[in-house]
């Protein structure tokens, strides 16, 4: 697959470097047009005739290389949308893939194990994953989001191949009373956990999975669901 996006990276220089002749190409189709009288061109006669062919856009040497520049132009535009393309289907793509939660007890801390896949056809590199857990009045309001202020929770600093996973474990940090647990079972409290993941794709680009999600009774009881607003993909 890295070769294969090597050759894309080769086919796009040549295409510019077609483009750049072709550019070569018109400029002297435009400046070497014939002058049919060149003799009058001289210090006793500077005038130049009505009839005469001037340097210019006329002559079918400058139309065929205009045209050509074109179709040139749009050939080139249509491949950088096929390397585009091409880059979206085989490119990694890593996300959350899914949350296993340890029962909600009071007493106890939760324990939460968020499993992160690459779903792409190519290998993601130097995976680092940033995740926070807390506990908040539900709706969420006003919230700082823990995946753009917190330090990464784990520096894998690894490839993860296409369906491969990873397993990233984080808790709460503290117990939960009865109390807390009555108020997320009448959806008025909620469990909530926010994280991000970075990594580069093998066509050498940064890019960015940010998640939130949430439990209570609105999703049962240990179920996570997303949080609207916070879920996106680079």
């Amino acid at each position: 697959m890295l070769k294969w996006a090597k050759t894309i990276d080769w086919l796009a220089i040549n295409s510019s470097a077609l483009v750049l002749l072709l550019a070569i190409q018109l400029l002297s189709a435009f400046s070497h047009q014939p002058v049919e009288n060149p003799e009058q061109q001289t210090a006793n006669n500077p005038l130049h005739k009505p009839n005469e062919t001037e340097p210019g856009f006329g002559g079918w040497g400058f139309w065929e290389a205009f045209f050509t520049g074109l179709i040139a132009v749009y050939a080139v535009r249509q491949f950088g949308e096929t390397r585009r393309s091409s880059e979206r289907q085989l490119r990694a793509y890593v996300m959350v893939a899914a949350v296993h939660q340890t029962e909600i007890v009071p007493g106890t801390i939760p324990t939460t194990t968020v499993r992160v896949k690459n779903f792409g056809q190519t290998p993601a590199h130097n995976i680092r994953v940033i995740i926070g857990m807390g506990f908040a009045r539900h709706p969420f309001t006003d919230m700082e989001w823990y995946s753009r202020t917190g330090e990464p929770a784990a520096k894998f600093g690894r490839s993860l191949g296409p369906e491969d996973d990873i397993r990233v474990p984080i808790d709460l940090g503290g117990t939960l009373s009865a109390e807390k647990i009555l108020a997320m079972e009448q959806g008025k409290w909620a469990l909530w956990l926010n994280g991000k993941v970075s990594y580069t794709d093998v066509f050498d680009e940064d890019r960015e999975t940010e998640f939130g999600m949430f439990t209570n009774k609105l999703t049962g009881m240990g179920a996570w669901a997303a949080i609207d607003g916070v879920n996106r993909c680079t």
